[in-house]
């Protein structure tokens, strides 16, 4: 059994310049870390590494999340998530995961609410700052993985 988190990134200012380079909002920043702490508290199992794409909003959402969940494994950035496609970061898994049985991703949509949609085989949304927990039903990153998942819970903290 694998375990998954698909973290969207929190809510983020409006883009001015790029897209890319959106901060997040100080509710954002709020809520990034009220989850967190709420992650933590529930007891979910920290992840064995962090990937990350590396959209400023994306790469703060890590942080945050890093700062204040007790993590103290690898954050890996990576360029690729940012504009992946849900079949892109289950290949980009497979190459890269290795033997990590508990993996995070954060990145955006609409690839997180598809992946998650294929994973759970019905339809998923995630809003700014959701994360999924889905318990896949595989041993390795690289197995078919259509509907091999199970929501665990879907987190978000409130404002």
């Amino acid at each position: 059994m694998l375990t998954l988190y698909l973290f969207r990134h929190e809510k983020a200012e409006p883009s001015m310049m790029s897209d890319f380079t959106r901060i997040l909002t100080d509710t954002g920043r709020k809520r990034a870390a009220d989850t967190a702490r709420l992650f933590k508290e529930i007891g979910y199992e920290l992840p064995q590494v962090i990937f990350a794409s590396t959209a400023v909003r994306a790469q703060e959402t890590a942080a945050i999340f890093i700062k204040n969940s007790g993590y103290a494994g690898k954050l890996r950035n990576c360029e690729e998530l940012y504009s992946a496609g849900a079949e892109d970061i289950m290949e980009f898994l497979a190459k890269n995961a290795g033997t990590a049985q508990t993996v995070m991703i954060v990145a955006h949509n609409p690839a997180l609410e598809s992946l998650a949609g294929r994973l759970l085989g019905m339809g998923t949304i995630m809003k700014p700052g959701h994360m999924a927990a889905i318990r896949l039903d595989m041993s390795s990153w690289s197995e078919d993985y259509i509907a091999k998942g199970k929501l665990i819970d879907l987190l978000r903290a409130e404002d």
